[in-house]
């Protein structure tokens, strides 16, 4: 109902989308997250990620390699922020030091934050907590 996820409107979980091309990396990163509270929807792409995005809306996106197919995140960052259900979703990015240039264009778009890869887990997790208000 209205986009939002009906555990969500009575103080259930907090859902976060991981968005991922890489299984294992998948599952590290929902075990902590799920560990710290969360719901996790995973999704391999930017397609699955729009499937995922009709059942349920996340309190926060994680997008892991963007550059990889910086065209097709791009843009679904912008399908996000122009998505009025979706517009204050916040949205993370795990990105390598080299590629500051996709940062820049991602923060310009959209993106509300990065982590530099390699990153410590416990570090991204609380950066999840203070940006879902848990």
């Amino acid at each position: 109902m209205f986009g939002l996820d009906l555990r969500q409107m009575i103080g259930g979980k907090k859902t976060v989308l991981i968005i991922n091309s890489d299984e294992n990396i998948n599952s590290i990163l929902s075990i902590r997250l799920k560990n710290a509270g969360f719901d996790v929807m995973s999704a391999a792409g930017p397609e699955q990620a729009y499937d995922c995005l009709k059942r349920r809306t996340p309190k926060l996106v994680l997008i892991d390699n963007p550059a990889k197919a910086s065209a097709e995140c791009f843009r679904f960052v912008e399908w996000i922020r122009s998505d009025k259900r979706f517009k204050k979703v916040p949205i993370f990015l795990l990105m390598q030091e080299s590629e500051k240039d996709s940062v820049e264009r991602a923060l310009n778009i959209g993106a509300s934050d990065y982590i530099v890869k390699p990153f410590n887990p416990g570090v991204l997790v609380e950066k999840i907590k203070k940006a879902t208000g848990r």
